[in-house]
């Protein structure tokens, strides 16, 4: 297993940093939502489950150069025939798709999943999913979390390839805080900027080590 990206969306758009700098020499890339605007060098797109809009993510896909791509969400057993019609319809036009499961079924089977992390969107209380053996090869990508509940989860997953997740920013933004294996708040102060840089600097440094790049 080799986790080779990690995608971070909000950066992109609210924070006025040079992210690609940031970025530089590490396993980090931009992504964003349906609706936002593209910029150059984004590798990712999110499907936007909070205002889905297919004509627009299709339209994306169509037009600009991604790495992976978000399918929409499989939330119940009447998603799953338009989920899988439209990560069909998505693999026309980029190699690596990715449904996002809260429910799963057999006719899944042949597609990527990811697997929902942070606590307000996690399945594991939905009696609907199964055990996480059935469907856990399947599994190329973990969504969003804390850096520690998703290195937690990579030893289920076989065949993880990313990650993503905009917990290190939100922490660096709201509270001042960085990432090293746990959530440390600087003493003297560090810049909200600077507090993200340690964190992506950090968890790019683990993930390397941790997967033996």
């Amino acid at each position: 297993m080799k986790i080779k990206r990690v995608y971070i969306t909000h950066t992109c758009y609210c924070s006025g940093w040079d992210i690609d700098d940031i970025f530089k020499n590490t396993i980090f890339r931009k992504a964003i939502h349906t609706n936002q605007r593209y910029e150059e060098g984004v590798k990712m797109l999110d499907w936007d489950f909070r205002r889905p809009n297919w004509v627009e993510h299709i339209r994306k896909v169509r037009e600009y150069d991604f790495e992976c791509v978000m399918a929409p969400d499989c939330r119940s057993e009447k998603d799953v025939d338009f989920v899988v019609k439209c990560a069909d319809k998505l693999l026309k036009y980029c190699d690596r798709v990715v449904i996002p499961i809260h429910y799963y079924d057999k006719r899944l089977s042949d597609y990527e999943l990811a697997y929902p992390n942070a606590k307000k969107f996690n399945p594991n209380a939905r009696v609907n999913l199964p055990h996480i053996s059935e469907f856990a090869e399947q599994v190329t990508h973990i969504l969003g979390g804390s850096p520690h509940s998703q290195l937690k989860l990579t030893r289920y997953f076989p065949n993880l390839k990313s990650l993503d997740g905009n917990l290190i920013f939100w922490c660096a933004v709201k509270y001042g805080k960085y990432w090293d294996g746990k959530w440390i708040k600087p003493n003297p102060p560090l810049t909200n900027m600077e507090c993200f840089k340690i964190s992506v600097y950090n968890l790019d440094r683990l993930l390397k080590r941790k997967y033996f790049y």
